[in-house]
């Protein structure tokens, strides 16, 4: 399946789940350019998330993967009492956060921004986002991958400022690969 959301403004609901999917299938989608603000409660904002399927996202026409591939590209997400952005993914999927501007986040002992490690083969590419005004426990928090041996996580060109965290930046208290995370040339 695949699916384009984009030029949408979100005003004032609980939570944005974006993209939640349990197909028997995986999913290859395009969130792009999207306006979504002022949202409330403990949920984040924008929710990235897949169910148990693992399947690639062109089965049965190519069984070879990728399970799923998601880009989410040139969002503005804006204020709120919740979390960001929450990227939840148990499979060896393809994920792009890029160019989106996170502002004005009130995100209490939250993370602002969860990010969970792909299974094995998958990749996690984070870059060129502007992240500000935000507070919370964690900027960023690296969440441990569903197996044992994580996928890539790319974490590059991203801007912080006026940041209230107690860590901008988190990798998870875990059995976790540190070869597995490039941080590059981010602004904090």
């Amino acid at each position: 399946s695949s699916y384009l959301i984009t030029q949408n403004t979100v005003y004032g609901t609980v939570s944005v789940g974006a993209i939640r999917d349990n197909p028997a299938f995986g999913v290859q989608a395009t969130v792009q350019n999207n306006t979504i603000l002022n949202n409330g409660g403990n949920t984040p904002s924008l929710n990235v998330m897949h169910g148990d399927s693992c399947q690639p996202y062109n089965f049965p026409n190519d069984a070879s993967g990728p399970y799923n591939d998601f880009t989410i590209a040139d969002n503005v997400i804006v204020g709120g009492n919740n979390p960001a952005i929450l990227n939840d993914q148990n499979c060896q999927s393809i994920i792009r956060f890029t160019g989106n501007r996170i502002h004005d986040h009130t995100a209490s002992s939250q993370p602002v921004i969860s990010l969970r490690s792909p299974a094995e083969t998958g990749q996690l590419i984070f870059s060129d986002n502007q992240i500000s005004r935000n507070s919370g426990a964690q900027s960023v928090l690296l969440l441990p991958p569903p197996g044992t041996v994580p996928g890539t996580i790319t974490f590059l060109n991203n801007a912080f400022a006026d940041i209230d965290t107690t860590y901008a930046f988190q990798p998870p208290n875990t059995n976790f690969t540190p070869t597995f995370v490039t941080v590059e040339n981010n602004w904090w």
